[in-house]
C-alpha cells in the first residue's frame, strides 16, 4: 500500500517503521490514504459517555438526580417498608392477654412485602417504583386480612384481639397502596 498514510511492513527483522504523514486540518481521509483502506467510512468514533451521560440515559423521563427521584411518596414508602418490617417482628395475636407471633412462613411474607415496598421506594423508574408499591403493599393488606379473618373465624370476643405487628403491617400496606396510586397518578404529569 503506497501513499502518506500507509504503513511499511516489509523489514525482515519484524518490526515497522511508519512513513511520516502530512498534516492538514480539516481533511478527509480517502480511500488511498486512510489506514483502513476503503472502509473508513464504516468506521464511527464516537466520544466516551460521562458520568452525568449515563445517570441521564439510566433515570428514566421525568427522574431528579438526587432521591427521592418522584417526589414525597418514595420516601413515605420507605417508611411503609419498614413498618412492615417492624410489624412482622412484634406479636400479631394477643390472646387472653399473651402475645403470639407469626408463623416463620408468615413472618418471611411479611419481610417479603416490605422488601417490594423498599424497592418501589429506591428504584428510578415510576412504573417499576408503582409496581412494586402495589404488590409490597397488597401483600401487606392480605397478609392482615387473613389473619384477622382467621383469628375472627375462631375466637369472637375480646379475648382474641388482633396484635400490634397486624395492624402495623396493615396500616403500612394500605399506607403504600396510597402511596402507588400517587405515583401512578404522578405519571401522566412528568
Amino acid at each position: 500500500m503506497d501513499g502518506p498514510g500507509a504503513y511499511a511492513l516489509g523489514a525482515r527483522d519484524g518490526t515497522t517503521a511508519r512513513k511520516p504523514q502530512p498534516t492538514v486540518q480539516g481533511a478527509t481521509p480517502t480511500a488511498e490514504t486512510s489506514p483502513v483502506g476503503p472502509f473508513w467510512q464504516c468506521l464511527y468514533v464516537a466520544r466516551m459517555a460521562t458520568r452525568s451521560d449515563l445517570r441521564h440515559s439510566l433515570s428514566g423521563a421525568g427522574a431528579q438526580e438526587r432521591w427521592p427521584y418522584f417526589g414525597k411518596a418514595q420516601k413515605r414508602l420507605l417508611v411503609s417498608g419498614v413498618v412492615m418490617w417492624i410489624g412482622a417482628i412484634l406479636p400479631w395475636v394477643l390472646l387472653l392477654g399473651h402475645p403470639l407471633r407469626a408463623t416463620p412462613l408468615a413472618v418471611s411474607w411479611t419481610l417479603w412485602a416490605g422488601l417490594m415496598t423498599l424497592a418501589g421506594a429506591s428504584v428510578r423508574w415510576r412504573n417499576i417504583a408503582t409496581l412494586s408499591a402495589v404488590l409490597g403493599g397488597g401483600g401487606a393488606v392480605y397478609l392482615a386480612m387473613w389473619q384477622a379473618t382467621a383469628l375472627f373465624k375462631t375466637c369472637l370476643s375480646s379475648q382474641c384481639l388482633p396484635g400490634p405487628g397486624l395492624v402495623l403491617l396493615f396500616a403500612a400496606g394500605v399506607f403504600a397502596l396510597v402511596q402507588a396510586l400517587v405515583l401512578f397518578r404522578g405519571r401522566s404529569t412528568s
